[in-house]
């Protein structure tokens, strides 16, 4: 008898899916190498700025091109991915603080994954908080495993047409001999023109190697960069089915439990519910009880309950932040695993769910009203500032979280999509405001520099510095120079250089600087203070008071000038300067009651004192 015969041939349809596919592959490998060399040329040697922000547009429109060519169309309710990419992108190429930098570059690569992975299909606003750090995940993992499977089938589609490869021949032919040629040309010409000379010169140093080094990390990068860029083009357009992460349980709130309702992997019991969160309100209700009456109530109660009030005001707030964002973790939480069987049982823990949030809403109104008065007594920081924001995006979430309870529309989830425009509304609206700009404009309004931090602020506070070139206090006035000397090197020789490093805010601070360049100081070795310099030396200044007069000591007994004068303790603070006659000026400074003692001399136990 004989066996038919077994064969593993594909139908022509089948096959023709299988030619398609392995095309559509090719195709995505060539562009994401493209934009890997491209994205390298664009970024290789500078900080994101504007040659970043042109390779996150070339990655958009490759982007939409390749769905557009897959017969992908982008899901339209996704269109706040797209602008938050753009946004932050953008953002990169105006703002020069480092700290901003970092954060828009992290909030343009989350909004990234997500568009990635709801590109073609599925909605964010339907998506809760675990989904939406699950969907990031999935896509952030895919991005890099995604090429392997696009370069396999590459190489198929490739091997199938081996027979077609002399075709090629005459392009490479012609590129052996056309770059030459081009090359002697455009060397003749810069030759006989300099401006045109420049412009060839600066277009051949993008393209040149300077070292064995850089051959190797700019080939590093370029394969990073067209790697991911496979990765995001393939893995946008795959079917929702492929790259659907593994689903976690809405928060049933709403609902009674019931026997056909899928419970989840871990539950709570009612009981125990209620006690936790009995207990959880009783603690927080004390809290505010006590708020109330000695920080609401004002300095007179404080004072009578023997606190001093800068160190009530500035003791705890961190805690009051954390308490914060783990009560809002904890709500969510029972939120999901918390059993109801009945509409009795429902509406005992929503309401215990609201009192909760109630009151973590007072205590965010305490952490701000100290972090205020904290602020009004010291002034900002940049810490303080990014604080105060923080603090009013998590309001939105635990009002977002309450309306949640009673109202879950079919379309939208309401705390996930919230949660993703407080993650990226924080990050915008420091943006926004530019910390560091505020920040020096509030000190020079408020007639209260601190020298030391002003100069370690970014560039985005130039604009603001250079109004101080001529400060009567000749500290202050000298400090600003010098820096605004300092700065200006470093702006002439670096990312500025060229247009993709372009930055709006190094712009604006060179442009700033250039203003009072006549004014400034570029060396301040040799120079030494003289005993009149001291003249206005007297007991109770502060730090700052001191520095602005006499600049930045030579010895500093604070690991960091700027926030040991702001410390609620009474330590003291030690400062040294070098006088021109061979003598050192000692002062001494109480963190809480200014210059307690100051003397000159060749040592500090055996000085002249200068304070009556």
């Amino acid at each position: 008898m004989v066996l038919p015969e077994t064969t593993t041939t594909l139908s022509k349809p089948a096959a023709a899916e299988v030619e398609v596919a392995n095309g559509t592959a090719a195709r995505t490998v060539g562009v994401g190498v493209g934009l890997g060399i491209v994205g390298t040329v664009l970024t290789y040697g500078y900080d994101p700025a504007l040659g970043f922000v042109l390779y996150v547009f070339l990655l958009l429109g490759a982007l939409l091109i390749s769905a557009r060519m897959h017969k992908t169309p982008f899901a339209r309710q996704n269109w706040i991915l797209l602008v938050a990419v753009l946004f932050f992108s953008v953002m990169l190429a105006i703002r020069a603080d480092d700290t901003l930098g970092m954060l828009n570059l992290a909030a343009a690569i989350f909004a990234a994954l997500l568009l990635v992975y709801h590109f073609a299909n599925g909605s964010v606003v339907r998506q809760n908080l675990l989904e939406g750090i699950l969907n990031a995940t999935v896509s952030g993992g895919m991005v890099w495993i995604q090429p392997f499977g696009e370069l396999i089938k590459a190489v198929k589609w490739l091997t199938a047409r081996r027979s077609g490869w002399p075709t090629i021949m005459p392009f490479v032919r012609g590129l052996i001999i056309t770059i030459p040629v081009v090359v002697i040309f455009a060397l003749l010409l810069s030759s006989a023109d300099a401006v045109f000379g420049d412009l060839v010169s600066r277009i051949l140093n993008i393209f040149t190697f300077h070292n064995v080094d850089s051959i190797v990390s700019q080939s590093v990068v370029a394969g990073v960069l067209g790697w991911t860029a496979i990765g995001g083009l393939s893995f946008a357009v795959l079917d929702r089915k492929s790259k659907r992460a593994p689903r976690p349980l809405d928060p049933p709130i709403l609902a009674v439990e019931t026997e056909t309702q899928t419970a989840p992997i871990f539950s709570l019991g009612f009981t125990e519910s209620t006690m936790l969160l009995g207990g959880v309100c009783s603690v927080f209700a004390a809290f505010v009880a006590v708020q109330f009456v000695y920080l609401f109530g004002g300095v007179r109660n404080i004072e009578i309950g023997k606190f001093n009030y800068a160190d009530y005001v500035h003791r705890g707030f961190a805690e009051l932040v954390i308490v914060a964002v783990l009560t809002l973790g904890l709500a969510y939480t029972l939120n999901v695993i918390a059993i109801r069987k009945s509409k009795r049982q429902l509406q005992v823990l929503r309401l215990l769910l609201t009192v909760m949030i109630v009151l973590t809403g007072v205590i965010l109104v305490s952490a701000f009203q100290r972090l205020r008065l904290y602020e009004e007594a010291y002034g900002f920081t940049t810490l303080r500032l990014t604080i105060y924001v923080f603090i009013v995006w998590l309001g939105v979430l635990f009002a977002s979280f309450a309306t949640s309870l009673y109202w879950q529309p079919h379309m939208i989830n309401v705390f996930g999509l919230t949660t993703l425009i407080a993650a990226l509304g924080f990050v915008a609206t420091l943006d926004i405001i530019n910390p560091d700009a505020f920040i020096a404009r509030e000190m020079i309004e408020r007639h209260d520099v601190d020298p030391s931090y002003l100069v370690s602020l970014s560039d985005e506070a130039i604009p603001a510095m250079v109004t101080l070139v001529d400060a009567p206090e000749k500290g202050l006035r000298d400090l600003v120079r010098l820096e605004l000397g300092n700065r200006q090197n470093r702006l002439s020789y670096g990312d500025n250089r060229d247009w993709r490093g372009y930055n709006v805010g190094r712009r604006n601070a060179s442009a700033a600087i250039l203003t009072v360049q006549d004014n400034l100081l570029h060396d301040n070795r040799g120079y030494l203070h003289t005993l009149d310099d001291f003249k206005f030396l007297k007991a109770g200044l502060s730090y700052r008071e001191v520095l602005r007069q006499a600049g930045l000591p030579s010895y500093s007994s604070a690991s960091n000038n700027e926030y040991a004068a702001r410390r609620s303790d009474r330590d003291l603070l030690k400062l040294r300067y070098a006088l021109s006659d061979s003598s050192t000026m000692f002062i001494t400074i109480d963190t809480v009651n200014g210059v307690t003692a100051a003397c000159v001399g060749a040592s500090e136990t055996q000085c002249i004192s200068l304070l009556n």
